[in-house]
């Protein structure tokens, strides 16, 4: 039965397409909604906690995309596939699961960058202000200089995943990273280029 059922799936989402696109591999699935899914690699302390789900023997990672996607709730934002086992995890963004035990090796994850509520990297980060620079330099805690070529996807993931708990806004700067508490101080913000649109965790706010 649960082949069945995944063949129905990959039949339904045949407009799945994989390909390069700089360092980083996209899925993009053209069913009812456009998503994208971007190619990430995490620690074993840290792509656990994101997986709510397992199923077994799925048969590609174009299947486990589907499987995702296909959600009724729209609450899958992130994936891995392991071919080697033919297992396949669906997670989603902003959470701390315990579905999985934390491992020791590093993993390929594949989260959705589309836009908000569909449990990617932005679901989370609701709230877009304008805001001065003094006001949110202060509050940085981390500035990441050594991802090239940085988007504001990765920065965004930076925060929302690896920074966890800690993150509570980011800012895409150019090729910088900033990441930072509303309630920090003293913060460590660099080479700042400009004003910048600040994104802030949904309930939290500078003032």
């Amino acid at each position: 039965m649960g082949n069945v059922t995944l063949f129905i799936w990959a039949s339904i989402l045949t407009a799945f397409c994989l390909y390069q696109m700089s360092s980083a591999q996209l899925i993009t699935a053209s069913d009812h909604r456009s998503v994208v899914f971007k190619l990430f690699r995490f620690e074993g302390n840290i792509w656990p906690r994101l997986m709510f789900a397992s199923h077994s023997e799925v048969q590609s990672k174009i299947v486990c995309g589907g499987l995702c996607v296909a959600r009724p709730s729209s609450d899958c934002g992130a994936f891995v596939y392991q071919s080697d086992t033919r297992m396949c995890y669906l997670g989603k963004v902003g959470v701390n699961s315990t579905h999985l035990s934390t491992v020791t090796y590093e993993e390929s994850v594949y989260i959705n960058v589309t836009g908000q509520g569909q449990g990617g990297f932005d679901s989370s980060l609701l709230l877009l202000v304008d805001v001065v620079v003094a006001d949110w330099t202060e509050r940085v805690y981390w500035t990441d200089t050594e991802v090239a070529p940085l988007t504001h996807e990765d920065c965004g993931t930076f925060c929302t995943v690896a920074e966890f708990g800690s993150c509570e806004f980011y800012i895409h700067d150019d090729s910088l990273c900033h990441v930072g508490s509303v309630t920090g101080s003293g913060g460590s913000a660099t080479s700042v280029h400009a004003i910048r649109d600040v994104y802030v965790m949904s309930g939290k706010s500078f003032y």
